[in-house]
């Protein structure tokens, strides 16, 4: 989960209690090309799509509060959650400014696309409730959540959150169960950390067909 969104932040977990269903598609490995073309920024008109493309729920974690879970086996590869559905653009100062305001979505939701530029949902949706790991499940890149490994049913999907922070971030804390500082990396350090464990997915699954 962002900052005040995560229990592992010591924050609040959010206004939800219990299992909640997400709707999901059939879950689908993705090809390295997939990744990219999934850019759905400033929908506009209509119900706003949520953000998870498979099976999954939010529920109690073992880390503390909420977190979300797959409901159905997900392969290695797999396109977990679109975060740019209904999410607008925002640039790193003006991030930075509005966690100094206390915006309450800044803070609840937004995390960084590419470069010196964030997403950020006015909505509240399950994408809230995503935890932190730096051992994590799920790779993030662009926006894009994609299963690192093959997941279990009933298993929780976990992201590394210095993808989504800005460095030296306004939210920043320690983790519970390392102890350890979690920020955001600058840009460049971001992205090619992204970048690298996406080419090594690829391989790996190419490897194994």
């Amino acid at each position: 989960m962002k900052p005040s969104r995560k229990h592992v932040r010591g924050r609040p977990s959010g206004r939800r209690r219990g299992g909640v269903a997400l709707a999901g598609a059939r879950p689908r490995p993705i090809l390295l090309a997939g990744v990219l073309s999934r850019r759905r920024l400033a929908l506009g008109g209509g119900a706003r799509p949520g953000p998870f493309l498979v099976p999954a729920e939010v529920a109690p974690s073992s880390l503390g509060g909420l977190g979300v879970f797959a409901r159905a086996p997900l392969a290695r590869g797999t396109l977990v959650a679109d975060l740019t559905a209904g999410a607008h653009l925002i640039c790193e100062a003006d991030y930075r400014e509005a966690q100094r305001a206390g915006n309450p979505r800044v803070l609840r939701s937004a995390v960084r696309w590419l470069g010196d530029h964030f997403l950020c949902c006015e909505e509240s949706d399950e994408a809230d409730y995503l935890n932190h790991s730096f051992s994590p499940n799920i790779l993030y890149l662009w926006g894009s959540c994609i299963a690192l490994d093959d997941i279990a049913a009933g298993e929780e999907l976990t992201v590394d959150y210095r993808y989504f922070l800005a460095e030296r971030d306004e939210t920043r804390f320690i983790d519970g169960p390392t102890g350890r500082l979690v920020d955001g990396l600058d840009a460049s350090r971001a992205l090619l950390g992204s970048v690298l464990r996406l080419l090594a997915l690829a391989g790996a699954s190419r490897a194994a067909a």
